[in-house]
């Protein structure tokens, strides 16, 4: 028996069989057949039937799997037909008796799949071994798994991994570890985070915050529940987590996040059809209504998790409400960064103007109404930045005699240290330029100077507290001077460090 599926949603089963030299089935009404030879045998093809349930294209279809005892042997054939469609839905065929055999009426006795929601239907399905279980995978990378409850004859929805489609750009971690952000080119932020439960710890992703309707590049997290993303556009978007995220994150994670005016703030978010932004939902006498545009808000109802949400929950109620819309850069954003309530971005540089670094300043608020990220100013060219485009930024997470550190790499491979005191100065001072393995240091004096300098050894001492918490680090680099100072000069310093140095 073969079975095949096509774009006109119709399921065709043929039967094969060598020929008999009659074309009339046993009641003797002629059949249209198909004749060809293969291993010196004549062999006839004829369709046996044709099965019709699902309302889009169908894009797989796949036999039960034969059982199979302990020494390898065929026990006996199941005649059971797993197909997928892009209507969203799975079904399972089988004929009406329950003969193991393929004669009688082919029905549909199993059907699942998602209601619903953006997703594009299933490409393909597959049974497990002992075709107690089958998997579903989507257009957007997502699988669902079904499995057949015994006691019940149910087939019940399971957890299954899942993760990104496309490139992953970017990732950042939480403040203090409890979860990991990434973005990805298939334009969706995932929040990804372990899940405590009896038989252990597992990570799965457990929010997907932003859909976007374009490519992500870059990603930055402000605070616990606060974040900023970069796409393919010129607006740096900030959100901040939801209520029902709140509590289905200590749900599953037995960690609760703090921050000031959580309780006060939107239960969740809905983004338009064509939309591209998230639109905050707030609950109030548990009628849910959307912050603006309410004459024409999108339904939204709270879900109470207690383990990692299905693909149709993810894509569905799992969105974090924008707060805000950041302005300033002129071509796509590539890069971002922040530490300790300075959030930095860059964009592609396609002139010498655009080669310029956005620095937003976060002010938290006590008031609920104030949602924003404060003021931010554009703190133009640092000095000689060259003209190409950034690719990436980074804070180092300690302070040079009260001045910031901020590392600059640009798509030449070339990388640059900057400090800078006040973020208003638009005058910042170059540290240090590393290219193609050699260090310039910019040196202090009368004229500034800046001269390659040579690594010649580096190591990193540390003592360990308790708990496995680094008390103090200490990172040594000895460097050889060049011979226009003199005579070559060997020394090191030890840098401290609050956590460990790669």
């Amino acid at each position: 028996m073969l079975a095949s599926s096509s774009q006109d949603t119709y399921i065709r089963l043929w039967k094969i069989q060598h020929h008999a030299g009659s074309d009339k089935d046993s009641f003797g009404v002629k059949v249209e057949q198909k004749l060809f030879s293969a291993c010196k045998e004549t062999w006839v093809i004829k369709l046996e039937a044709v099965l019709s349930g699902h309302e889009g294209w169908i894009y797989g279809v796949q036999w039960h799997p034969p059982i199979i005892d302990k020494e390898a042997k065929l026990v006996k054939p199941v005649y059971k037909l797993l197909s997928s469609s892009l209507d969203k839905t799975i079904i399972i065929w089988e004929p009406e008796n329950a003969k193991n055999t393929t004669d009688g009426v082919w029905v549909e006795k199993v059907r699942v799949g998602e209601v619903g929601g953006n997703g594009l239907g299933f490409y393909g399905s597959k049974f497990g071994p002992n075709g107690k279980s089958f998997v579903g995978h989507g257009y957007n990378g997502s699988l669902r798994m079904w499995q057949l409850n015994e006691e019940t004859n149910e087939w019940i929805s399971k957890i299954v991994c899942g993760g990104h489609f496309g490139e992953v750009v970017d990732i950042c971690w939480e403040p203090e570890g409890r979860y990991l952000i990434s973005v990805s080119t298939d334009q969706t932020t995932r929040l990804h985070a372990p899940w405590h439960h009896n038989s252990g710890i597992q990570w799965h992703e457990i929010a997907r915050p932003q859909v976007h309707g374009y490519d992500m590049s870059s990603l930055a997290i402000v605070s616990s529940t606060v974040f900023v993303s970069g796409a393919e556009e010129k607006v740096i978007r900030a959100f901040r987590a939801p209520q029902n995220f709140l509590q289905n994150f200590c749900n599953i994670t037995t960690e609760k996040l703090t921050e000031i005016h959580t309780e006060e703030g939107p239960e969740g978010a809905t983004v338009s059809s064509l939309g591209l932004s998230n639109k905050a939902i707030f609950s109030r006498e548990n009628e849910y209504i959307e912050l603006e545009n309410k004459d024409n808000h999108e339904y939204f109802v709270p879900v109470n998790l207690t383990e990692p949400p299905t693909e149709e929950t993810l894509m569905a109620y799992t969105l974090w409400p924008e707060i805000q819309k950041l302005y300033g850069h002129g071509y796509e954003v590539y890069a971002l960064a922040t530490r300790n309530g300075i959030l930095a971005s860059a964009c592609r540089a396609a002139d010498a103007q655009h080669a310029a670094i956005l620095v937003c300043v976060w002010h938290e608020t006590d008031k609920k109404e104030e949602t924003s990220l404060g003021s931010y100013a554009l703190v133009g060219k640092p000095l000689d930045l060259p003209n190409m485009s950034i690719t990436a930024l980074d804070f180092a997470p300690i302070l040079l005699k009260e001045n910031r550190i901020i590392a600059v790499g640009f798509e030449s491979g070339l990388i640059r240290f900057y400090t800078f005191t006040n973020i208003e100065d638009k005058a910042w001072n170059l540290m240090i330029e590393l290219n193609n393995s050699k260090i310039y240091i910019a040196l202090a004096g009368p004229t500034d100077i800046i001269l390659p300098f040579r690594v010649c050894d580096a190591c990193v001492e540390y003592t360990r507290g308790s708990g496995g918490v680094y008390i103090e680090c200490h990172l040594y680099i000895e460097v050889e001077c060049p011979s226009t100072l003199g005579s070559s000069i060997h020394s090191s310093a030890p840098v401290p460090f609050t956590r460990p140095a790669t």
